[in-house]
């Protein structure tokens, strides 16, 4: 059974429980022909999503470090505040991370394919422990902390992706008259910020509903 994480977003659980599942089956495997296959599965897998990981990620990393010559939406030019900069420079920070966790991980993967008992260092690495079993073979367990470290480039690609989201939201948001001063709350400033809050909120409920079914 997978580990219980409540404080973790349901998105992110969903994620960690999947690997943890096909970690635990590949261990537990008992024809050695067959462990074999879905432990080569598993790595090749896990190679393709590393490499998508690093091209998201060199995309996002890029968007955030071009947001200082974005046109802004503040009147009369005023400079955007901190609040804004603090999330897309915290972005950027996790984007960047993001991206070598993926590159660190793929040249662990190569490196330990190239051993002469590849198969079986990989699934060496994710051994935590054996289980506890009167009778019969012991169960082998995943690592916790190997299942959050596969799963570490995702996790700061989503949180890199959800700064760049929260500075977007704060930057329009500020344009507002009740922010700066610059008038009544209820001009043009105010309606775009509000037609993005509820654009921004029905595309999230999509998101989020899809991911619950492809989790399903």
């Amino acid at each position: 059974m997978a580990p219980r994480h409540s404080a973790v977003p349901q998105m992110l659980r969903g994620r960690t429980s999947t690997t943890y599942e096909a970690i635990n089956i590949l261990l537990n495997t008992e024809d050695r022909e067959e462990q074999d296959q879905l432990t080569r599965q598993w790595r090749d897998h896990k190679l393709e999503e590393l490499n998508f990981m690093g091209i998201v990620g060199g995309l996002v990393c890029s968007t955030l470090s071009s947001t200082g010559n974005w046109p802004t939406v503040l009147p009369d030019d005023s400079e955007a505040p901190w609040p804004v900069r603090a999330f897309w420079f915290s972005g950027l920070i996790l984007s960047y991370a993001s991206v070598l966790s993926a590159a660190f991980q793929s040249i662990r993967l190569h490196r330990l394919s190239t051993h002469r008992d590849a198969l079986h260092e990989i699934r060496k690495i994710m051994t935590s422990s054996s289980g506890k079993h009167d009778q019969g073979p012991a169960e082998l367990k995943p690592r916790v902390v190997q299942v959050w470290a596969w799963q570490s480039s995702m996790i700061f690609l989503t949180a890199a992706v959800g700064c760049m989201i929260a500075g977007l939201f704060v930057l329009v948001w500020s344009s507002t008259g009740t922010y700066v001063g610059a008038g009544t709350w209820w001009d043009g400033y105010g309606q775009v910020s509000l037609a993005m809050v509820e654009g921004g909120r029905g595309r999230g409920d999509v998101v989020l509903t899809v991911d619950r079914l492809l989790l399903r």
